[in-house]
């Protein structure tokens, strides 16, 4: 549900009308098609098939899509690394720097995505200036510009809208990453919240990667396995969180 409010409010800076219940329909029936599916980019693909379905508007919604997926990767990777770092005595050393790096880089890349977008949407033009005969490249200029202009439109996005977006957000971590610790209490593994961070944040880059090993198993799951393993947990004990996850 947070998930659905959230894409909603990036959905309505794109004009796309769209309703809170329909996307949690769609959310909820992507998310079983994924289990299945033989890697997680059919599944992206096939969500924004339905968002563009509904709304009518595929750059629009390819932008919306695209927009949130790097936000909540962003933030949960922020949340993860922050539990990690302020609750756990372990230390990166040098690497705690390249994290740094990275999550700034991600942040720069957000706040400056709208205005490249509309730099590019200014240029592209004069760089590409005559329409091509070819009806394929022709078709590719003109989706390129609007999914550029719809990138940049979210420099309409309201500060409330932007704050509302940064709450579910957070709430829907919390959410994700309490269930992990819990979990792991489940089949007797008591992780902190540090190892917890570590989980989340690494099975989460996998989650994104296109690889489904099998209906059901992807590189989450094998992965998960492999990090409590790491963790000095027992194999058992590993494959019976994995399965529960």
């Amino acid at each position: 549900i947070l998930s659905a409010a959230s894409f909603y409010i990036v959905a309505k800076s794109q004009s796309m009308q769209i309703s809170i219940w329909k996307i949690f329909l769609i959310n909820s029936t992507i998310n079983f098609y994924e289990i299945v599916l033989p890697a997680t980019f059919f599944g992206s693909g096939l969500r924004w098939y339905r968002y563009a379905q509904h709304s009518k508007k595929p750059a629009e919604s390819f932008a919306a899509f695209a927009y949130l997926k790097i936000f909540t990767v962003f933030l949960a990777l922020l949340l993860s690394f922050s539990f990690l770092i302020f609750f756990n005595d372990t230390t990166f050393g040098a690497q705690i720097n390249q994290i740094g790096l990275l999550l700034a880089a991600v942040v720069l890349i957000l706040f400056l995505l709208p205005g490249i977008s509309q730099w590019l949407h200014q240029h592209v033009p004069k760089l590409w200036n005559e329409t091509p005969e070819n009806k394929m490249l022709n078709f590719l200029r003109k989706g390129v510009l609007k999914i550029l202009q719809s990138f940049a439109d979210f420099r309409r996005m309201s500060i409330a809208a932007q704050l509302w977006l940064i709450l579910l957000g957070i709430s829907g971590q919390l959410i994700q990453f309490f269930a992990y610790i819990y979990f792991a209490r489940a089949v007797g593994i008591d992780l902190t919240y540090g190892q917890a961070g570590v989980l989340r944040a690494v099975l989460l880059l996998a989650s994104n990667l296109p690889i489904n090993f099998s209906p059901g198993i992807g590189l989450r799951e094998v992965g998960l396995v492999a990090l409590l393993v790491a963790m000095k947990v027992s194999l058992e004990q590993a494959v019976a969180m994995s399965a529960l996850v």
